[in-house]
């Protein structure tokens, strides 16, 4: 029915959102895969396949805002073409869909045969799921990716507030691979230009546990005014207090090198 495979290869190589394209009645409709929500469907799609009006849509989204929030999830997306965007897709899980569903009433749309429409879509969605999608083993790796996207963003929200502003314009997008950097080395022991590769993606759970505690450390001492070479010394302490046998690395080459180029 899909192809999980080709999905998967599309993500990695391009860092789009894991996703599957179903088809109702000619009308495309995406599946897209999330860490916290499992398998959602935009609602632009389902608006689309229903022939139901954006405004119409956010006019049932808003009346009933506080029914659809656990339903409800926004996936970062990236547009190309003409209209080449990033933006954050609003989504709904399955119990969601049903219940937007739901609040389709023919009254509501003024159209007689959109009763027999939303009745189909709803056997189409539910089967999708009941059938396929609730037996699809998701990849370890894009959950790994995932689970270290959502705690990125706080740092990187440092970044931008503390130190962006403290460098040339043209030299700001190396604040921001310095200090991802930074983390590899500490964590993997190599930058990702020596690693030739996202490391974040294929690192093991212990990798990423670390990973994530120090991401949220990093940030914090970021906010606090914490110049990089301190940051270093002190994310290594934090870093080998978490761990009950030892060091993860033992001042291995990789994070000597480091030290003599941290500085912007």
């Amino acid at each position: 029915m899909f192809d999980i495979e080709l999905a998967e290869k599309h993500s990695l190589e391009t860092g789009d959102p894991l996703s599957i394209e179903g088809d109702f009645c000619g009308i495309p409709v995406r599946y897209i895969c999330t860490s916290d929500k499992g398998w959602v469907v935009p609602i632009t799609d389902i608006s689309k396949a229903l022939g139901i009006s954006r405004q119409a849509q956010s006019e049932l989204l808003k009346r009933s805002k506080f029914e659809f929030e656990s339903f409800l999830t926004h996936v970062h997306v990236t547009l190309t073409g003409e209209q080449a965007a990033n933006i954050n897709l609003p989504c709904l899980t399955r119990d969601g869909i049903v219940m937007y569903l739901m609040k389709l009433t023919p009254s509501r749309m003024n159209d007689p045969n959109i009763g027999k429409r939303i009745s189909e879509f709803q056997i189409f969605v539910v089967k999708t799921f009941g059938e396929y999608l609730d037996y699809v083993k998701i990849p370890q790796w894009w959950l790994r990716r995932e689970i270290a996207k959502m705690r990125y963003k706080p740092m990187t929200d440092a970044v931008h507030d503390h130190l962006v502003p403290l460098v040339p314009e043209d030299k700001r997008w190396l604040v921001y691979a310095t200090e991802a950097d930074l983390l590899n080395v500490i964590v993997f022991g190599k930058t990702a230009k020596e690693a030739g590769c996202n490391q974040r993606e294929t690192a093991s759970q212990p990798q990423l546990y670390f990973l994530v505690k120090l991401e949220e450390s990093n940030e914090t001492l970021i906010r606090i005014g914490m110049s990089i070479n301190d940051r270093y010394n002190s994310l290594c302490k934090i870093r080998d207090d978490l761990i009950s046998h030892g060091r993860l690395y033992l001042n291995t080459p990789e994070e000597k090198q480091y030290k003599q180029y941290i500085n912007y």
